[in-house]
């Protein structure tokens, strides 16, 4: 009788001039109460944008110099964190326009709207579209948040770099010039490994192989017979007639000048590689001339025989530039048989330059068809070229004696961190222009790498769920507000607040139901497709299918929706249901 009697009595109070005091008041224009409401924007934006600017900053204090850490460049002041006030500024000036702007209209629109239309706006705008798009953009915010993170944790969790570096590196150390491998260098030493280097190298405690990497860059040149064969065969190949067109053509000088060109000088560029047995079995073997899958190096290593790289479009096309079994010319290019040649340019006046015309041809029979890893390849190339490997030997009686371009070293497990320090003493003190790369550090380049992705995968995730959580908290306090009166009039005719707190509860775990099959179904699809894809591209990755942190984070998402809508229902229950029935 007593609920019933509060019912009565709120019925009763129901259009009193209590019920108009929760509105802004209206003046002639209908402006002065939303004009207030348009205000707390301002005092709203003035506190918010400085709490958002502090963990902006300190975020970025933190993450940005790990970064940079990982960024392979060489500036000053690197991985310092440098804080622009004028930044700052662009920024809170931008946030605030957008919060004025984006309430200027809804105040305005509002103003001219009756309390009593509010009142039934307000009524039905929980039936309908509106609160169909409320639930909608909730659930996809929470969404994305779990499936950026099960992505990224997924990728990075693959993280097997075993199988890839030996693409960056064929041995436990590696031992060149500095600039060799820098591609922001103008200028890359071929022959910076020297004799008194390598003998030092071999007499340290510990290694167990040696294998020294020479080169010269003076391109190919073919014979009459040869370039014909050239022409029937490898020029005719589509892809590399597109490659013509594309990169050695313009407007003013067509396919057909570019092919006179070539037939001018029956050459190619590319390079003349001498390896001893070490570095040449780094190589990976296309075909050979008697059909076995590896190089003998007792008859490779008699004299009359030559290695030949195949061109490639990209790495995704190969075509054979010359055959096993073809006979190929080199020239040597010794010093000792350079002559001083002058000319005259363009401007008239006359240049010299180093000709080898007069040297030495020597004829060899291509051995092998063969890839050159990046780790041991010079990195300078040209769109359409052919590289000749040598060996050793036959390389420094063709070219003379010279020093090498690199050199590979293995050294036995337990005595690698000493050789590391003998080296790291030799190049500091005796040759700062060196350098050398171990197995170790470009594991090291590429795990941190990896740490990056995913930290910077994680802090998006996060920010995205923190994003999603209030999305959802805002939509289920906005609710409960709106429905103030009629949980009121439940809780009097007799349903209890555990009762309306399991009813709150209940349309949560709707919220959590549709974002676990939302990204339960969006992550299983990217994961076989777009994280497939990234983990083959990249190489470091071993894909591998996961649902694993869906499965943690879930959870705790659900105990997160549910118990917001209860808080939120505990505080409204502080006032008196008099109160709030009065209340609309």
């Amino acid at each position: 009788m007593a609920q019933t009697a509060l019912v009565s009595k709120a019925f009763q109070e129901k259009y009193t001039p209590v019920r108009m005091t929760t509105y802004p008041e209206r003046d002639d224009n209908g402006l002065a109460g939303w004009m207030n409401v348009y205000a707390d924007f301002h005092i709203i934006s003035l506190i918010g944008i400085p709490v958002g600017l502090l963990p902006g900053v300190g975020v970025g204090g933190w993450i940005l110099p790990f970064i940079s850490g990982q960024m392979s460049t060489m500036t000053v002041g690197k991985g310092i964190v440098h804080i622009n006030i004028w930044a700052l500024a662009v920024a809170a000036l931008f946030s605030y326009l957008t919060v004025i702007i984006s309430a200027g209209r809804p105040c305005r629109k509002a103003s001219k709207v009756s309390p009593i239309e509010t009142l039934r706006y307000t009524e039905e705008s929980g039936k309908g579209g509106k609160k169909g798009k409320k639930l909608t953009v909730v659930i996809l915010s929470l969404s994305l948040a779990l499936i950026i993170l099960n992505g990224v944790i997924g990728l990075v969790s693959g993280f097997d770099v075993n199988e890839f570096i030996k693409s960056d590196i064929a041995a436990d150390f590696s031992i060149q010039d500095a600039s060799l491998d820098s591609m922001a260098a103008s200028y890359h030493e071929t022959d910076a490994v020297d004799r008194d280097l390598i003998e030092m190298i071999k007499a340290q405690p510990g290694v167990s192989e040696t294998g020294n990497i020479y080169i010269s860059t003076f391109g190919q040149e073919f014979s009459d017979e040869g370039w014909e064969k050239l022409e029937k065969g490898f020029f005719k190949d589509e892809a590399v007639m597109e490659c013509l067109n594309c990169w050695y053509t313009d407007g003013s000088y067509d396919f057909n000048a570019c092919m006179n060109d070539f037939r001018k000088f029956k050459t190619l560029s590319g390079n003349t590689y001498g390896m001893g047995e070490f570095a040449a079995g780094k190589l990976k073997v296309i075909e050979t001339m008697d059909g076995s899958e590896t190089i003998d190096w007792e008859k490779f290593n008699s004299g009359d025989y030559v290695l030949a790289t195949r061109w490639t479009m990209d790495g995704w096309y190969y075509t054979n530039i010359v055959e096993a079994g073809d006979k190929v010319q080199i020239r040597s290019h010794d010093p000792k048989y350079a002559e001083t040649v002058e000319e005259p340019a363009e401007d008239g006046k006359m240049t010299s330059y180093e000709s080898y015309e007069n040297a030495p041809v020597r004829e060899y029979e291509v051995y092998a068809i063969v890839d050159i890893p990046q780790s041991i390849a010079y990195r300078v190339s040209e769109f359409i070229e052919l590289n000749y490997i040598l060996p050793e030997s036959e390389y420094l009686k063709l070219e003379g004696s010279k020093g090498a371009m690199r050199t590979l070293i293995d050294v036995e497990d337990d005595k690698e961190a000493a050789f590391e320090t003998r080296i790291k003493e030799y190049i500091n003190s005796e040759d700062p222009d060196m350098s050398y790369t171990t197995k170790e550090s470009v594991t090291a380049e590429y795990k941190s790498l990896s740490d990056t992705i995913g930290m910077v995968g994680i802090i998006l995730a996060l920010i995205l769920g923190l994003i999603g959580l209030m999305n959802f908290a805002n939509t289920m306090i906005t609710s409960i507000i709106v429905r103030s009166k009629e949980l009121a009039m439940l809780e009097a005719v007799g349903m209890t607040g555990v009762q309306q707190r399991h009813k709150l509860m209940k349309e949560g775990f709707t919220y959590f139901l549709l974002t676990t099959v939302v990204s339960v179904i969006v992550s299983s699809v990217l994961n076989v497709t777009a994280i497939r894809f990234l983990a083959d591209e990249l190489g470091m990755f071993a894909w591998r299918f996961t649902l694993m942190p869906l499965a943690v984070c879930l959870p705790l998402i659900m105990v997160m929706i549910i118990i917001i809508p209860v808080i939120a229902h505990n505080r409204l229950s502080r006032r008196s249901i008099i109160d709030r029935l009065r209340t609309e």
